[in-house]
């Protein structure tokens, strides 16, 4: 199954938790494969995903890990942004569950202008800009 969650471009840092359903018996890792989204210019993450992926180590008697997930806020209308992250390669004491996908959404916070009809005569009236 897969998961879902949004957030503005300029929310600034979010954290996303890897939960496990008992605490680990021992060491253990897991790797969070980043995808969609471009690395760099649409968001970054602590640790480091520059190389399309992150490594969490899990320490005897974890319950939860997280990392940061910071989106890109730029002054450009360029849409909402999708972030696929995976879960793979389990290590050690740690073995993948049901729930290993989850999408991110960073959503633009930029919106386009909206424009309408209006009636000629009031027009008329407002200075052309």
């Amino acid at each position: 199954p897969t998961d879902s969650d949004t957030f503005e471009e300029n929310s600034g840092e979010s954290k996303t938790a890897i939960v496990l359903s008992e605490a680990a018996k021992g060491l253990g890792s897991v790797t969070i494969q980043l995808s969609g989204a471009t690395y760099g210019t649409d968001y970054t993450t602590i640790p480091d995903g520059s190389s399309g992926s992150v490594t969490i180590e899990v320490e005897e008697g974890t319950l939860f890990r997280s990392f940061s997930l910071i989106p890109a806020d730029n002054s450009e209308l360029d849409g909402d942004k999708f972030v696929t992250l995976t879960m793979t390669e389990p290590t050690g004491s740690v073995e993948l569950g049901n729930q290993t996908t989850i999408v991110l959404t960073i959503d633009d916070d930029e919106r386009p202008a909206p424009i309408d009809f209006a009636l000629i005569r009031w027009l008329q009236r407002m200075p052309e800009r």
